[in-house]
């Protein structure tokens, strides 16, 4: 006999992400649309494109769940989420669970792109010099005319996240260029820990997991050098300090000790506003250090002993994308709109991103229909176990 396993099914009105932008469930199914739609390889946690290969409609007689992001996009109905059956799993951190059996501590996959380790140190160093997240959840900052070059390069590295470019406006403070990344969970969860307040902060676990990358693009933004000068003598040892702006004394020490972990000996003094200098010839052994991470562009921030060090446009390739993770709240759905409930069969990953996060097929891998001769076979032991008594049937 052909047995399976009860449908999972997820609400109708669930978009689920194409090529072409994101597309409803039931529109999916009633049309049997084969295309591709996002989903996530279990194993490396990568974003793929895969062929939807099956489709499935049920009427609703299990308990339907709401599943959203904690924080998420909210809309007339409140936020956004997806509907699911009480049995159907979830792609966590432990792995698949049911939405059922989701705890507040469990972080699901979200199916939008986290950065990379080299990017989110691109992204530390870049919300320490003059990056700017906006209440939307999106990353944003701009340069002048002459660092049109090291905008571009950033703007490529960061642009799984979802990047568009644009000139700065005439108007505004400065002409020059601006990238905008698009608004995401992850840089929402960012902008409650750099903006607590509104103002803008240096966030101590931040500074500690910076590495050599990230000091570099700080460097790159805030960062400047000159020859000192003694007595009207000028010397070859170079002067290098870091803006660090209008923060607390204690978010200057803390940056201070982000050098002085990686071997910079550096110390801090306000000078109008609070700004981070080198000892002796730290100042050259940092430089040196980053001289292989300072673009084209960007080499007038080096003095000329450091400019034989040649730059590895390797170190800002993009990154792959992998999924961000999220902790989500389920609720029970009361009173649903929809009768019938909607699942698709995804190639090779069992599983589609949806805007509640990743879920799995609502079938097992290498579960299949039936062929016609186990069809007839299964008729035959009906029949027979129909024409017998129920005492002399006896299990295999």
């Amino acid at each position: 006999a052909y047995i399976t396993n009860a449908v999972k099914c997820v609400s109708g009105t669930a978009h689920l992400y194409t090529r072409a932008g994101p597309v409803r469930l039931n529109w999916i199914v009633k049309n049997q649309w084969t295309g591709e739609v996002l989903s996530v390889d279990p194993n490396s946690s990568e974003l793929v494109w895969k062929k939807v290969i099956g489709w499935h409609r049920s009427r609703r007689d299990r308990p339907l769940m709401k599943m959203s992001f904690i924080g998420g996009k909210k809309n007339c109905n409140g936020v956004v989420g997806v509907g699911l059956t009480d049995n159907h799993p979830v792609l966590t951190a432990d792995g698949w669970k049911f939405v059922r059996d989701l705890s507040k501590d469990d972080v699901v996959a979200t199916g939008t792109v986290r950065p990379g380790l080299r990017t989110e140190q691109l992204i530390r160093g870049s919300l320490l010099g003059d990056g700017h997240i906006t209440k939307r959840g999106g990353l944003s900052e701009g340069h002048g005319p002459r660092q049109t070059a090291y905008v571009h390069l950033k703007a490529k590295m960061l642009g799984p996240l979802g990047v568009r470019e644009s000139p700065v406006l005439p108007g505004q403070c400065y002409r020059g260029w601006r990238y905008h990344v698009k608004p995401s969970p992850y840089f929402k969860s960012l902008r409650t820990k750099w903006y607590p307040k509104g103002k803008k902060v240096f966030p101590s676990d931040e500074l500690e997991d910076l590495n050599l990358f990230g000091l570099a693009i700080w460097y790159l933004d805030d960062g400047s050098w000159r020859l000192k000068r003694g007595h009207g003598i000028e010397t070859d040892i170079p002067e290098v300090s870091i803006a660090l702006g209008d923060i607390t004394p204690r978010e200057a020490k803390l940056s201070a000790q982000a050098f002085n972990r990686l071997g910079f000996s550096t110390y801090v003094i306000h000078q109008k506003i609070w700004r981070l200098k080198f000892r002796y010839r730290r100042a050259i052994e940092f430089l040196k250090a980053i001289a292989h991470l300072v673009p084209p562009g960007m080499r007038y921030k080096l003095p000329p002993t450091c400019r034989s060090v040649k730059f590895r446009p390797a170190e800002f390739q993009p990154e792959l994308k992998a999924t961000d993770w999220a902790q989500v709240k389920v609720t029970k759905v009361k009173a649903p709109l929809q009768r019938l409930v909607y699942c698709v069969d995804v190639a090779d990953t069992h599983n589609f991103v949806t805007s509640g996060g990743v879920v799995h097929n609502c079938r097992p891998p290498k579960n299949r229909k039936p062929e016609r001769a186990e069809l007839k076979a299964d008729r035959r032991v009906a029949r027979g176990f129909a024409s017998k008594p129920l005492k002399e049937i006896r299990p295999v």
